[in-house]
């Protein structure tokens, strides 16, 4: 499968982050372009019922950031295969 690369890569990404990435994260007024893109693009992954969300502006983010972070680990990969 071509995307099993990005995957791993992706996971391995995923195994580097601890406390003080959250936390710095949270700390960010207006955070980069970059990170409100990959912050959108988690709020997406995350949706329930695969139903996307209309605001995913980085306000939103941080909310669900504040209810479900560690989700962002325990996301079930099967569905992107």
């Amino acid at each position: 499968m071509k995307a099993e690369p990005a995957l791993l890569a992706a996971q391995e990404a995923l195994n580097t982050l601890n406390k003080a990435n959250l936390t710095e994260l949270k700390s960010f007024g207006s955070p980069p372009g970059a990170v409100t893109n990959v912050t959108a693009a988690v709020m997406v992954l995350l949706a329930p019922a695969g139903k996307i969300p209309k605001d995913r502006s980085w306000k939103a983010a941080k909310v669900l950031e504040a209810r479900s972070s560690m989700e962002v680990w325990s996301y079930s990969r099967t569905g992107l295969s």
